[in-house]
């Protein structure tokens, strides 16, 4: 029978320079809510095993010039706050913290950067109708088209390698969150990482949830290739008898007018892969 496993499970810490609610803050919150829940609960809760970001990790930046070092002062924030958090929650040891990106984390420089927009003649029929194929084309799953409410146009990702690289500053974050033992791929395909805890027969899969996600696409989404590249990774987690667990940062649904939230038909890709 498996110990009894405490999780901190947190998310959305927008962390930034001169944000109305510091680090200090932050963690302050944190461990007064560890003590009261150790002291006052019934039976109390241990403190936590593991502890769990997901997602949203920076604010982001929304500047035409200089977002790229903006970036880069939020994720050192970010990272004094996590290193201070391990050594309060966790002795300092990184192997118990799982950290994933959220929406806040894509850079939208990179996104902008890669598309072009489409122009009005290639978009219109002779009657002046939108074409039904870009109406569907901008609204399915794997599109390199997007709609832009702001100045009523379609764009189209143009540059590839530009728009993956809309997670890089997440990716040189994490690496130096983990001193260089874990890394971050820029291929959506491969945006997983496996923590595995064999003291408590649990091994957590933490996922991406930022395919085409971008400055004109909200919604969260995970390449099904990815969810089959990760299900072929923890089959030897499951021969050994592990719970195998999932977290990602979107949520699965969402207000009639939201799009922010990712389709809960997605769930049946992990639900299949247990």
């Amino acid at each position: 029978m498996r110990d009894t496993l405490s999780i901190l499970h947190i998310s959305d810490l927008h962390r930034s320079k001169g944000c109305e609610i510091s680090n200090e803050s932050l963690l302050s919150s944190l461990l007064d809510d560890r003590d009261s829940y150790m002291a006052n609960e019934n039976p109390k809760i241990k403190p936590p095993d593991i502890v769990i970001v997901s997602g949203d990790i920076i604010r982001g930046s929304n500047l035409k010039d200089g977002s790229e070092e903006e970036v880069a002062m939020q994720y050192n924030e970010a990272l004094d706050f996590l290193n201070q958090l391990t050594m309060q929650f966790l002795n300092g040891d990184k192997n118990r913290l799982v950290v994933i990106p959220g929406n806040h984390d894509i850079d939208w420089k990179y996104s902008k950067e890669s598309m072009s927009k489409v122009d009005s003649s290639e978009i219109f029929n002779g009657s002046n109708y939108v074409k039904s194929e870009y109406l569907e084309d901008a609204f399915i799953e794997h599109s390199k088209i997007r709609w832009s409410w702001k100045d009523i146009s379609f764009y189209r990702i143009v540059d590839e390698e530009k728009y993956n690289k809309r997670l890089e500053a997440f990716s040189n974050f994490y690496s130096l969150l983990y001193n260089g033992k874990r890394t971050y791929s820029l291929n959506y395909k491969e945006q997983f990482d496996i923590f595995d805890f064999p003291m408590h027969g649990t091994t957590i899969v933490a996922f991406s949830s930022c395919y085409s996600n971008d400055h004109l696409r909200h919604a969260g989404d995970i390449h099904p290739d990815c969810i089959a590249s990760a299900c072929n990774a923890i089959r030897t987690y499951r021969k050994k008898g592990r719970l195998i667990l999932a977290t990602w940062h979107h949520n699965t649904k969402g207000l009639p007018y939201d799009s922010t939230y990712m389709d809960s038909r997605k769930l049946k890709n992990f639900i299949n892969a247990g």
